[in-house]
C-alpha cells in the first residue's frame, strides 16, 4: 500500500492541476514550436539556434500548443513527485519519509515553477529535467550500478540540452561530487571508482558535444553580441581592451553601445558592413571574452555582490503573471521560497558534516549543488545580458531543493543517534 502512495498522489495532483490551471498556450519568438516541425533526420533539428531537448519534447507532443502545455504540466508534477519519493528513500525516520512524500511534491504547484508550463519556452522542461536528474543522481549514489549510471547519463544528456548553460553546471557538479566523495568517503569512492570515472568521462564528452553543437548552431553569437553592446562598449577601457585583441571596429559598431543585439530588426546580423565584426564574434569572440573574464576579476565577480536578486530570481510576474485565485496556489506563492542564501549555505555545511561523520555519499550533494548553482549563476550573468533573471530561475529553485534535502538528511541524522538505528539506511553507501 505504501508503495502505491507516490503514483496515486502524482495522478491526483496531475488531475488537480489540469482541471484547476487552464491557461492558454503563450507563444514566443524563440522558435521552439517552429523547429519541432522539422524532421528528426534533419541535422538542423539537433544543431540549430536552440538546444534540442525542448524542441524534441514538442515534437513528441505533435507540435500542438495545447498538447504541449498539458504535457508540461504533467511532466512538472511527475518529476517533482519523483524527486520527493527519492528524497524520502534517503531517510530512516517514518515521520520524515511521510513528510517528504506529502509536502515536497507541492513544489510543483509553486507558481514560480508551474506558471511556466503555459509558455512555449525551455523553462518548464529544464525545471522538470532538473528534478529528474537530481533524482537519478541520488539513486546512483545510494545504489551505484551500471544501470543507475546509465540512467543518470541519459537523463543528464536531456537535462543538459534543455539550456546551453547546463553542460557547465553538470561538469562542475560532477567534478565537485567526485572530489567530495573521494575526500569524505574514500572507501566508498574506491569501491565504485570505475563507475565514478565513467560518469565523469560521460559528462566531459557531453560538455564537448554540446559546445560543438552550440558552435554549429551559432547559439553563442547572439548572446555575446548582447554582452558586448550592453556591458563592454559603454566602458571605454573595456572597449579598448577588446580592440587591442583584434575586435574589428571599421564599422560604426561602437555607436550601438547600450542597445540589444536585435536592434533595428537584427541589423547587425543582416547588414554587410558588420560582417567582419560578426565573424570575429562567432569564431574568436568567446575565447577573447573568456580571457577578459579571467584577467578582470573585479568585473567578473562584481555580480555576486551587486546582483544577487538577479542571480537568484523568482516569481517573475512579468512573464507568468500571478497564480490563480485558489488557496493552495496563493499560499505557496506567499511562503516560497522558504529558504534564503544564508540558510542554504548553513544547511549545506551541516549536511557536509553529516557526510563526514556518517560516511554517507548523498550527504555531500547539498554542498555540491550549492557551489554549482553559484557558479551557474555567475556563468549565466556573463553569458548573456538579456533576460538574465529568467535564465537564473533554476538557481533559487535549486537552493530550495538543496535546503530541503539537507534538512531531511540532518534531521534524520539527529533522530538516528546511533548508526545501528539506521543500519539498513546506510547499508548501500558503505
Amino acid at each position: 500500500m505504501i508503495a502505491l502512495w507516490n503514483p496515486v498522489f502524482c495522478v491526483c495532483l496531475c488531475m488537480y492541476v489540469l482541471t484547476q490551471v487552464q491557461t492558454p498556450p503563450v507563444l514566443n519568438q524563440e522558435g521552439y514550436l517552429e523547429r519541432s516541425k522539422q524532421s528528426l533526420s534533419d541535422p538542423a533539428f539537433f544543431f540549430s539556434a536552440r538546444a534540442f531537448t525542448t524542441t524534441l519534447i514538442y515534437k513528441v507532443c505533435g507540435s500542438n500548443p495545447e498538447t504541449i502545455v498539458r504535457f508540461q504540466k504533467i511532466f512538472l508534477v511527475a518529476s517533482w513527485t519523483l524527486l520527493s519519493a527519492t528524497l524520502g528513500m534517503l531517510v530512516g525516520s517514518p515521520f520524515l519519509r511521510v513528510l517528504s512524500w506529502c509536502v515536497f511534491p507541492c513544489m510543483a504547484l509553486w507558481w514560480n515553477i508551474l506558471g511556466w508550463s503555459s509558455l512555449l519556452l525551455s523553462e518548464a522542461c529544464s525545471f522538470s529535467f532538473f528534478a529528474v536528474w537530481l533524482s537519478a543522481l541520488i539513486v546512483f549514489l545510494k545504489k551505484p550500478s551500471r544501470l543507475t549510471l546509465l540512467v543518470s547519463i541519459v537523463v543528464g544528456v536531456l537535462f543538459s540540452f534543455s539550456k546551453d548553460n547546463l553542460p557547465y553546471f553538470l561538469l562542475i557538479a560532477t567534478v565537485l561530487l567526485l572530489v567530495s566523495v573521494r575526500i569524505c568517503i574514500k572507501p566508498f569512492f574506491e569501491r565504485y571508482s570505475p563507475l565514478f570515472k565513467s560518469l565523469l568521462f560521460a559528462i566531459l564528452l557531453l560538455f564537448l558535444v554540446q559546445n560543438v553543437s552550440a558552435q554549429i548552431g551559432q547559439r553563442q553569437q547572439f548572446c555575446l553580441v548582447n554582452v558586448l553592446l550592453q556591458r563592454i562598449f559603454p566602458n571605454p577601457e573595456y572597449s579598448a581592451w577588446f580592440i587591442e585583441r583584434g575586435m574589428p571596429v571599421e564599422s560604426d559598431i561602437l555607436k550601438y553601445r547600450g542597445q540589444m543585439a536585435s536592434l533595428e530588426d537584427f541589423r547587425l546580423f543582416n547588414d554587410m558592413q558588420y560582417e567582419s565584426f560578426m565573424k570575429w564574434v562567432l569564431y574568436r569572440g568567446t575565447s577573447v571574452y573568456a580571457i577578459f573574464l579571467v584577467t578582470h576579476p573585479d568585473y567578473t565577480f562584481r555580480p555576486l555582490v551587486k546582483q544577487l536578486p538577479v542571480l537568484f530570481s523568482y516569481n517573475l510576474n512579468l512573464f507568468v503573471g500571478l497564480p490563480p485565485d485558489i488557496f493552495c496556489f496563493r499560499l505557496l506563492y506567499a511562503i516560497l521560497p522558504s529558504t534564503s542564501i544564508l540558510a542554504s549555505i548553513a544547511l549545506a555545511l551541516l549536511s557536509l558534516a553529516a557526510a563526514i561523520i556518517r560516511k554517507r555519499a548523498v550527504c555531500v550533494v547539498p554542498m555540491v549543488l550549492l557551489i554549482s548553482l553559484w557558479a551557474n549563476a555567475l556563468f549565466i550573468y556573463h553569458a548573456d545580458a538579456m533576460d538574465v533573471p529568467r535564465h537564473c530561475l533554476m538557481n533559487m529553485i535549486g537552493l530550495e531543493c538543496l535546503s530541503y534535502m539537507a534538512f531531511l538528511l540532518i534531521a534524520d541524522s539527529v533522530i538516528c543517534q546511533k548508526k545501528s538505528d539506521c543500519s539498513a539506511l546506510f547499508h548501500d553507501e558503505r
